[in-house]
């Protein structure tokens, strides 16, 4: 009975220390991080940006933004002074689908607001020779030419963005740098080019306003259809991005 009892004592101390050893050999599994919303500050080329992301699922997140920039300067061409410049502005929103539940990452979206546009005032001094449509005029020093130009986009418009980083990283990280490249599909640019004070022979020997004279508005009209066609093919916009970012 001692040497049965003995036997079992044995039996169970040499079940418990293989326990021990099992559990002593299986990996550990990596630490988790709790956060579930981060934000950061980004530069790309929609502009100086904040954003925010929520975490879905263990695999993605939900973030959006605002980005907004403006450069200017003037510049000359065919005689005419245009005083504008580059102005964006936009909302926007993405899927972050991180398939390997690394930091690399793709981001279907869209940007829900594109405010993005070139604007510019235009001006022609008084007397000076400026071109429209391949023809010549002189700019009249009573009343000189005058007018805008701004050139618009879709609204709304779909993107799609590859990077690396998480602005939520699944491991126990505070903080974070992400980068990310893509396009926006942002449609045909569409142009609006108006002109107004009076126009004169190169000689001035003959002047009209040329907003009013008919010979005026077909030369508007068809330097309005021919920049239209020139930027036509901007359909695309690149996007480049990179920032910083925290999680709590």
């Amino acid at each position: 009975m001692c040497a049965f009892a003995l036997f079992l004592s044995i039996l169970f101390l040499c079940n418990l220390c293989s326990g021990q050893t099992i559990l002593q050999s299986q990996p550990k599994a990596p630490a988790t991080h709790s956060s579930h919303f981060g934000i950061g500050l980004k530069m790309s080329t929609l502009g100086a940006g904040i954003e925010g992301a929520a975490r879905l699922t263990s695999h993605s997140n939900l973030r959006a933004g605002f980005n907004m920039f403006i450069y200017g300067r003037p510049f000359d061409t065919d005689g005419i002074t245009y005083h504008g410049g580059f102005y964006l502005r936009s909302a926007q929103v993405n899927y972050d689908w991180f398939p390997f539940r690394g930091g690399f990452h793709l981001s279907p979206g869209m940007l829900v607001y594109d405010g993005n546009r070139m604007s510019a005032n235009i001006s022609v001094p008084g007397g000076h020779i400026f071109s429209i449509n391949r023809s010549s005029f002189r700019s009249d020093p009573k009343d000189p030419i005058r007018g805008n130009a701004t050139i618009t986009f879709w609204k709304v418009a779909p993107a799609l963005l590859i990077g690396w980083g998480n602005l939520i990283p699944r491991k126990s990280h505070r903080f974070s740098i992400p980068f990310e490249f893509g396009i926006v599909f942002h449609g045909q640019p569409n142009l609006a080019f108006s002109l107004t004070g009076k126009a004169c022979d190169p000689k001035s020997h003959y002047c009209s306003g040329i907003a009013a004279d008919p010979t005026g508005q077909s030369y508007i009209a068809s330097e309005r259809a021919q920049i239209n066609s020139d930027i036509s093919s901007f359909k695309f916009y690149p996007v480049v991005s990179g920032g910083f970012a925290v999680n709590f």
